[in-house]
């Protein structure tokens, strides 16, 4: 796809090589085929933003990854979409436009339309703020509206879990309180996400998270049919969402997010509610002897994905005040004492300034007599220490908080560069080597470079396509990748030898060292045919000779 004269992956919208194949993302160009409501690659909406490829569906929009012409960065582009009531089909026409199946739901439809827009309004004024995505821009077009947003990337938490596991529980509450406290402001306009689950929070390139699809369940005003389920998360939504007069607010958020903690501690989403309701039960967190947090902090997630609204906290401030009591404790005693020492400062400053008055009012002028000497100019010499700075030791840390420490050793010349490295022990995200070590200094004005590596994990391989070759090339196609293989034997009408299945599927993204199954051909055994024997043939009996033919008689 080609914008301004570059030719970009529908994919991921990085500079594409090869017409083919995506030498970043591994995106195969051609084989791209959306279902006919999605809006094709290329498509441009506002005169501005060109479309890829779906990035992710609901039941009340569509999601794209996009181009921003005037910026040149990559985007992603909600288009309201609620599947029960529009529909489209771009393959069969070139009309782009959304069309409501009944005359009845078209009000409800502008209505939840407009709102959709108005809560992309409202956002902007939190653009600022960590933990949620930018709303960029928002437009009507095609009989729909659309949101442009930050493009954050598409690895979320829900992916995290299942491939590494669960996380460690104060990296949890590190990385989601910037979430919390932005939902916690959110919620004093009126608004409620609704939809808060471990596949709506995304990791960004720096290994923070970004809480995704706002507003996506907010449309429930709309007459709903039985696809209703859909919006509902198992083991996430509480049980007001489950209800049509379900009254929703704060806590429905409230419910959500401790769900999807108590999932990335764990490993596994607590019960359904609907299930909680007839009989089962929750493990509780005190429970996992691994979880090393307060036991405050593990009642205070119990506590958030209680059954009942009632018993839960009704607003996000309540939440926050329980998960991170030790630390708010923390900061407000260092903010106390900032305060004290500045008014400490303040009181000396104005007695200094007192005494000083009160000096020169009470000293009487000099004057010289006789003739004057010569002044001897005396150098002053600096008795100041030079400041030293003390590098602090980072390792084994994430990102934002090494950036705390060493923002805390006070040098702000000090220039600090990032690199990943793929490695097999340190899991993603975590810092694994600085070039100062831990007690080196350096004096102030000494321009210093810090260069710190963070883990990329363990290096993913893509699975080679190993059908139809010997089975000897394909081993040595695996050695060069470093991954093992082991063989298994299945007949085939070929020749021997040549692989006919792979466990893994081509393109399958594995660790190294991972053993992929082959299943090399056999020649089926053929039945020997018996051999041919020769079958006695039946004597003949001798021809009887007849006697000849006399004309007269014997005598």
């Amino acid at each position: 796809m080609v914008i301004n004269g570059q030719n970009l992956c529908i994919g991921c919208m990085r500079p594409l090589k090869d017409d083919f194949v995506c030498s970043s993302c591994h995106f195969e160009q051609k084989k791209y085929r959306p279902i006919p409501r999605c809006l094709l690659p290329g498509t441009e909406v506002a005169e501005r933003y060109v479309l890829g490829r779906v990035l992710g569906e609901g039941n009340f929009g569509i999601t794209y990854i996009g181009w921003d012409k005037v910026l040149s960065k990559r985007v992603a582009v909600k288009e309201y979409y609620p599947t029960d009531y529009v529909s489209r089909d771009v393959l069969r026409g070139t009309d782009r436009k959304v069309y409501v199946y009944e005359s009845r739901v078209k009000k409800e439809y502008k209505d939840n339309l407009d709102k959709f827009l108005n809560e992309a309004r409202c956002l902007t004024r939190f653009n600022h703020m960590a933990g949620i995505v930018a709303v960029q821009d928002f437009f009507y077009e095609n009989e729909t509206a659309y949101i442009v947003m930050d493009y954050v990337g598409e690895r979320n938490v829900k992916q995290e879990i299942r491939e590494n596991g669960a996380m460690d529980a104060k990296e949890v509450l590190m990385l989601m309180r910037p979430i919390l406290e932005a939902l916690s402001k959110i919620h004093r306009t009126g608004m409620v996400h609704r939809d808060i689950s471990p596949d709506n929070i995304l990791f960004a390139e720096d290994d923070s998270l970004v809480l995704i699809d706002f507003g996506s369940a907010r449309m429930r005003n709309m007459e709903m049919t039985k696809s209703m389920t859909i919006v509902f998360k198992r083991g996430f939504s509480p049980e007001e969402q489950y209800r049509a007069k379900g009254k929703q607010g704060a806590w429905s958020d409230v419910y959500a997010v401790c769900a999807t903690m108590y999932f990335m501690m764990t490993g596994q989403a607590p019960e359904d509610v609907i299930e909680r309701m007839i009989g089962a039960k929750v493990i509780p967190l005190s429970d996992f002897p691994e979880i090393n947090i307060s036991e405050r902090a593990k009642n205070a997630i119990m506590k958030g994905i209680s059954i009942r609204a009632e018993d839960r906290y009704a607003s996000m401030d309540s939440l926050i005040c329980d998960l991170y009591e030790e630390t708010i404790q923390r900061e407000t005693f260092f903010s106390r004492q900032r305060r004290r020492w500045m008014a400490g400062i303040g009181v000396i400053g104005i007695v200094f300034a007192l005494c000083v008055s009160f000096l020169h009012k009470t000293t009487p002028d000099y004057q010289p007599s006789g003739n004057p000497v010569q002044s001897v100019h005396i150098q002053k010499l600096s008795t100041k220490a030079p400041i030293v700075y003390r590098m602090v030791n980072v390792t084994g840390m994430k990102r934002k908080a090494a950036e705390q420490k060493i923002n805390a050793i006070g040098d702000a010349s000090l220039i600090i560069k990032w690199q990943k490295k793929y490695n097999k022990k340190a899991k993603k995200g975590i810092l694994i080597s600085q070039s100062i070590k831990k007690g080196e200094s350096w004096t102030k004005g000494k321009k210093q470079t810090l260069t710190l590596t963070v883990s990329r994990g363990k290096k993913k391989i893509r699975v080679p396509n190993l059908v139809g070759l010997s089975y000897a090339d394909a081993k040595k196609k695996l050695e060069k990748k470093k991954l093992n293989c082991r063989i298994v034997q299945g007949e085939s009408d070929t020749i021997s030898g040549i692989v006919l299945e792979q466990s893994k599927k081509t393109g399958a993204k594995v660790n190294e060292d991972t053993t992929i199954t082959l299943t090399v051909s056999k020649k089926q055994a053929t039945t020997p045919k018996p051999a041919a024997t020769n079958t006695p043939q039946p004597s003949k009996k001798p021809k009887k000779t007849k006697a000849p033919d006399f004309a007269g008689a014997i005598s």
